[in-house]
């Protein structure tokens, strides 16, 4: 389910400042409205569960107020050209980061810098807003920076800011928010707006609201096209409700089908180690046309080249579907479980959706076939 909300309201009574942290849980720090399933997280959450939540919540703020970094919190961010060091250390979730990294685009007046998880930290090794980017926080002068931007207020993310870099005043991305899916995109957005103090209109801002990476370096990882269009197609998943296993029928009735006026695309089969099983009978789907198997052979940055140089992109939710989004790729993506379009992917994404809740393989193959040829076609024009 997808709701357009406005943020909830949050409680601003002085009297009541518990009412006031718990609000926080489902309260967007920004006046912007975005996708997300707020209320329906608030509709259909357990008592049980919403005190057990609720309780985390308070744990987290005590810890967080008997840390030493209470007095450090700012709610905006301090004026360029600050040196900011941005903390995703945290996360090493490859979509979740390109999304919630993405508000970074709004921060070009200041000089900032990553520390992130190893695998993300070779995905932004040459990004254009970030001008250094580390993996080791031993590796990081805390006095090179004025100002740091946390992702979370929780445990892990105060004790790592309080062992390598406690004097550092600081604002979070998210703070206390926790538990409803969101558009982590527009969320990343709003909130940095926020902490800029909102200097953009609706208008100029609804300008940025895309995912961006940056992938520039030479030689390609493909030899020269040779007059194909390429797809990339990912195999295997993290997940059995988002894992296709029904790529081969959908090659054979795209073979069944295709104009004859066009020449059949050369396959690009991507992915890690987890979708090895699925390449011989993707390959034996594909006998006598052009592919090349890059499965569970290419670093993630390696891949994310092999995405840039590519035309069309089929799969399923996961960290590669986003990179290839931050990468302009227009395409073909599945969806299972409750996760939407509409939270996974920006407002102006190119990228065309399928969708059922019970999981990706519900699917039907002449659906998804039927799916790529129209949107192939439309592409093509």
């Amino acid at each position: 389910m997808n709701l357009q909300t406005q943020p909830v309201a949050r409680s601003t009574n002085p009297t009541n400042p518990l009412s006031n942290l718990l609000a926080q849980r489902y309260t967007p720090l920004f006046r912007h409205s975005l996708n997300s399933q707020i209320e329906a997280t608030l509709a259909t959450e357990s008592f049980l569960r919403r005190q057990k939540q609720n309780f985390k919540l308070l744990r987290r703020w005590l810890v967080f107020k008997t840390s030493g970094q209470a007095s450090l919190l700012h709610e905006h961010l301090p004026a360029p050209p600050a040196r900011i060091l941005w903390l995703n250390f945290l996360n090493n979730r490859i979509g979740d980061s390109v999304m919630d990294l993405s508000g970074r685009a709004l921060l070009g007046a200041f000089e900032v810098d990553l520390l992130t998880d190893k695998s993300q930290a070779e995905l932004f090794a040459t990004d254009r807003y970030f001008k250094n980017v580390f993996s080791n926080p031993a590796l990081v002068d805390p006095s090179r920076y004025d100002f740091a931007l946390v992702d979370y207020i929780n445990t892990e993310s105060l004790r790592l800011k309080r062992k390598w870099f406690s004097a550092l005043p600081f604002a979070s991305l998210y703070g206390f928010f926790s538990g409803p899916e969101v558009n982590r995109t527009l969320f990343s957005y709003y909130r940095i707006h926020h902490l800029l103090r909102y200097p953009y209109s609706d208008e100029q801002l609804e300008t940025f609201l895309t995912p961006q990476l940056f992938i520039e370096e030479k030689p390609f990882p493909l030899p020269a096209k040779n007059g194909r269009k390429r797809i990339a197609l990912t195999l295997g998943g993290l997940a059995d409700f988002k894992t296709y296993r029904q790529w081969p029928e959908v090659i054979r009735h795209l073979r069944e089908q295709w104009p004859t006026a066009q020449r059949f695309p050369q396959f690009i089969l991507i992915g890690s180690q987890n979708g090895l099983q699925y390449v011989e009978p993707v390959k034996a789907a594909l006998a006598g046309c052009d592919e090349v198997s890059l499965v569970g052979d290419l670093s993630l940055r390696t891949t994310a080249r092999v995405l840039a140089d590519c035309d069309f992109y089929l799969g399923a939710d996961g960290g590669l579907m986003h990179c290839a989004d931050a990468l302009k790729l227009s395409g073909v993506v599945m969806f299972g479980n409750r996760v939407t379009p509409e939270i996974a992917l920006p407002p102006h994404t190119t990228m065309k959706t399928l969708k059922d809740s019970r999981g990706v393989n519900h699917i039907p193959p002449q659906t998804v076939a039927d799916k790529i040829r129209g949107e192939w076609k439309h592409w093509q024009h």
